[in-house]
């Protein structure tokens, strides 16, 4: 049988699109190499979510107590400090930038994987609160699976948004490309000491939420003087609104919780005096207080721990919200004594329940701060090459 011109394989193979083949194959061998190599260039927050979700199920799934939230939780509640105060063990699955959504979700996962804490230490920072969850629109292909994913576009019904996700969970280049671009622009100008700076960074981090099981503690910043930007359109809107979406998530995590008989423990985390006169003076303490007791109201056994004015001072401080590692260790052992205690004990009441700094020396501490750990590693890496 004769193969007509127009079907040689000559022309049919002029015919086809090899320009477009070719990068389809060129993207194919380089996608895998980005994902590998995506520690070079990432930053630890976003780092974050990726290692936590993946602890979620992992590391937390034998804790009695979880710490869920944000980063005020992430820098501020110590599992090695609570289990030397409660006789408890704790894993600290907060995230960087965390919010109701993601809160429920890591609590959902790690109750699947098998974990059955006996009571959730969470904070829902009320900036966060106010945002939708494409606030974190970067982070989420870091930790979203599938079946999250489709809740999330169900949720949020934004169909760009959730086009960003598929593509981005499904191309590392797409994901990665701020970073990337960041690398880049470093390697062309001359910088690469900072590229590498920040592997070091984060190699000390990601040990350091090893040791502190998941929390990350943060050195003291002497050149803090509890300084705010009073000015802040985040930190101080013109009133307090949560949105739709993220309080659904925290009331889903309510429910999450009490069917699977999870004690929650809503921690009102402190922040430097000025920022909390700042929001008093605003209004958006009462607007944010008037919502959480409406809350209540539906969950009569949620237990509120306020520990807002708490007799944290500046210099426990990193910044006008985070804690350093001693006022970590304080906001921990003034939490410690208001949760579930090793012997079956639980908090004194329900409501709310006022959170103070401990008074005294607290005698030495074994917790281990990012500077410890940086010098660690770095006095490590000096002894091998000997």
């Amino acid at each position: 049988m004769r193969t007509s011109a127009s079907t040689s394989p000559a022309r049919i193979w002029a015919r086809l699109p090899l320009g477009l083949l070719g990068m389809l194959a060129l993207i194919a061998a380089i996608e895998p190499l980005i994902a590998l190599r995506a520690t070079s260039w990432t930053r630890f927050y976003i780092y974050d979510w990726r290692v936590t979700s993946r602890a979620a199920t992992r590391a937390a799934v034998d804790a009695d107590v979880l710490f869920l939230g944000d980063s005020l939780v992430k820098f501020s509640l110590a599992p090695l400090e609570f289990e030397r105060r409660t006789g408890l063990r704790a894993y600290n699955l907060a995230l960087c930038g965390g919010q109701a959504t993601s809160s429920y979700y890591l609590l959902r996962r790690a109750l699947a994987a098998g974990a059955r804490p006996r009571a959730v230490v969470v904070d829902f920072a009320p900036y966060l609160l106010a945002e939708g969850p494409r606030h974190n629109a970067r982070e989420w292909p870091e930790m979203i699976a599938l079946g999250e994913f489709l809740d999330l576009a169900w949720k949020t019904r934004h169909a760009a948004f959730c086009g960003r996700l598929a593509l981005a969970a499904l191309v590392p280049s797409i994901k990665d490309r701020d970073e990337i671009r960041a690398a880049v622009l470093e390697a062309a100008t001359g910088a690469r000491a900072q590229t590498l700076d920040r592997a070091d960074e984060l190699a000390a981090i990601a040990r350091n939420w090893v040791v502190n099981r998941g929390a990350l503690l943060c050195p003291r910043r002497e050149s803090y003087d509890g300084s705010i930007n009073a000015t802040s359109k985040t930190y101080f809107p013109a009133r307090f609104a949560p949105d739709p979406v993220e309080e659904a998530d925290a009331r889903r995590l309510l429910d999450l919780a009490s069917r699977h008989n999870v004690r929650v423990f809503w921690l009102l985390t402190p922040t430097t005096p000025r920022f909390q006169e700042r929001l008093d003076a605003l209004g958006l303490t009462r607007g944010h207080d008037d919502w959480l007791r409406r809350i209540e109201r539906d969950w009569p056994s949620l237990t509120v721990i306020d520990a807002r004015r708490g007799g944290f001072a500046h210099d426990d401080f990193i910044d006008p919200l985070h804690l350093n590692v001693d006022g970590a260790r304080a906001l921990t052992d003034a939490v410690a004594d208001l949760v579930p205690q090793a012997d079956g004990d639980v908090a004194p009441t329900r409501g709310w329940l006022a959170a103070r700094r401990p008074s005294g020396d607290a005698g030495p501490s074994r917790l281990e701060d990012f500077e410890r750990t940086r010098l660690g590693l770095h006095e490590a890496t000096e002894r091998r090459a000997r």
